[in-house]
C-alpha cells in the first residue's frame, strides 16, 4: 500500500512535470489528456497487484502488462530529478526576480547610469 501512494504522489509531480515542460502543447494542457494519464496509471497499478493472483489469458499478456507498468515505473522515477531540478532553477530565478529591483530601489541610481556601468576588468589584462 506505501509504495501505491508513493507511486499515485510521483504520478502527480509527473503529471505536473510534463505540464510545465511542454506548455505550448494543447494536447498536454488538455483535461482529456490528464483523465488518460490517470486512467492509465491506474490501470498499470491494478495490472501490477493482480498479475500474481489472476490468469489473463496466458502468461504473454501477464508478462506484458508487468513490462510495460516497470518501464512506465522507471520511466517516471528518472524523470523527477529533472522536474526536481528545473523547479528549484525556477525558485532561483523567480527570487533573483524579487531581489535585482528590491537591490537597485536601494540604490536609488537611474537605471539609465546602471547600464552604462562598465562592466569590470579583471586585474590580470
Amino acid at each position: 500500500m506505501f509504495w501505491i501512494i508513493i507511486e499515485l504522489l510521483a504520478d502527480r509531480y509527473v503529471l505536473y512535470g510534463i505540464r510545465g515542460a511542454f506548455k505550448k502543447w494543447r494536447l498536454l494542457q488538455s483535461k482529456a489528456f490528464a483523465i488518460f494519464y490517470w486512467g492509465f496509471s491506474a490501470l498499470c497499478v491494478a495490472a501490477l497487484l493482480t498479475a500474481g493472483y489472476i490468469t489473463i489469458a496466458g502468461t504473454g499478456v501477464r508478462a506484458a502488462c508487468l513490462l510495460v507498468t516497470f518501464i512506465l515505473l522507471i520511466c517516471k522515477f528518472t524523470f523527477i530529478p529533472f522536474i526536481f531540478a528545473d523547479d528549484i532553477r525556477r525558485k532561483i530565478a523567480l527570487k533573483r526576480k524579487k531581489l535585482i529591483p528590491q537591490l537597485l530601489s536601494q540604490l536609488r541610481l537611474p537605471l539609465l547610469l546602471i547600464l552604462m556601468m562598465p562592466f569590470p576588468v579583471p586585474s590580470f589584462f
